[in-house]
């Protein structure tokens, strides 16, 4: 299929990087060649606030950066053991945490992290997920949807387009999400913010890639329902 040149908004080299982040993936199980480690003290409590290690009524930011925090000690590139089973319950405390706040808020972030499992309405709204295009910046989450908009607009294949801007998009970078689905993503990527360090990207990654993953089941099994 021929590409119309028109659809590159973004600059090429800016969206390419090349670096340790186009391995990226959801913390999935670890070799078994690591060390399967106990939880430490909180991580195996039923409690989110004592996994975060946050007080009840904490802010979204010291919600936000004590998951950060701790998420980074369980990275494979920073610790020997096996700590799937400590990012699994990291990643539910921070999800409840999440909730918690967004209904203490009136609704603030009403999209995480419930509507990843149960959609309000159909799919219709175009993501393209930045930690899934193996060549391209993720900090540059925006450009690249922005190419992808451009080239469904156009009645284009979007990872057609993205794969000749070489961003590199893997098989499931490209996913349908409902509006509140999209507005939580959205919300997420922006807390990271400009000068996040690969740790930070990474931690953004898993929890994103998650979810993501959740919607895209949900989203295929959810009844249409008309616009």
């Amino acid at each position: 299929m021929k590409i119309n040149r028109s659809l590159v908004s973004i600059n090429i080299k800016g969206l390419l990087w090349g670096s340790s982040l186009h391995r990226l993936q959801p913390h999935l199980p670890a070799s078994t060649s690591r060390k399967r480690c106990k939880p430490p003290s909180g991580v195996q409590s039923n409690d989110p606030y004592k996994v975060l290690q946050v007080a009840p009524g904490s802010s979204l930011v010291d919600i936000k950066a004590a998951y950060y925090q701790k998420i980074k000690l369980l990275h494979p590139d920073v610790n020997e053991n096996d700590t799937t089973e400590q990012a699994v319950v990291l990643n539910a405390a921070y999800a409840t945490l999440l909730q918690d706040y967004s209904r203490e808020n009136g609704g603030e972030l009403q999209g995480q992290p419930d509507v990843f499992d149960l959609p309000e309405t159909e799919a219709t709204e175009l993501f393209v997920n930045p930690f899934l295009c193996y060549n391209a910046n993720p900090l540059q989450w925006e450009e690249i949807q922005e190419v992808a908009r451009n080239a469904e607009k156009e009645g284009r294949d979007p990872e057609e387009v993205l794969r000749w801007v070489r961003a590199g998009p893997s098989e499931s970078a490209v996913i349908y999400l409902t509006p509140l689905q999209l507005e939580a993503v959205v919300e997420e990527l922006k807390s990271i913010g400009p000068a996040a360090d690969v740790i930070t990207l990474e931690a953004c990654a898993f929890y994103l890639t998650d979810c993501l993953y959740r919607a895209r089941v949900a989203n295929n099994r959810a009844p249409l329902k008309p616009r």
